[in-house]
């Protein structure tokens, strides 16, 4: 069986179609594009973080995913602003940095 290229794999399970939780071959799991805008719309309503991980069965790695998708203002809550697609953007932007040790120029 012929293997597929790592970026097909990335591709297919970040796409917006997906709808569950990706889990790949080294047992690490990524969030969708509609789980992060879950998170989007829960942030916003001034839900506490560890609400929204026990909501997504999820650790609280969602600290370090409210900073990855940060937009530099703040919420009526005085809270770091969160958008699920500048998150999803730099995951996929990280993936593909990683793909190419040389650099980022795919």
């Amino acid at each position: 069986m012929q293997k597929k290229p790592l970026r097909f794999f990335l591709h297919y399970f970040l796409s917006e179609g997906r709808r569950k939780e990706v889990k790949t071959l080294n047992g690490y799991s990524y969030l969708t594009l509609e789980q992060r805008r879950e998170i989007e719309r829960m942030y916003a309503e001034g839900e506490r973080v560890v609400d929204i991980a026990a909501r997504l069965k999820r650790s609280a790695a969602i600290y370090e995913e409210l900073k990855r998708g940060y937009t530099g203002e703040f919420d009526g809550y005085a809270r770091p602003k969160y958008s699920a697609d500048l998150a999803q953007a730099t995951v996929q932007e990280n993936f593909r940095r990683r793909g190419n040790r040389r650099g980022a120029n795919c």
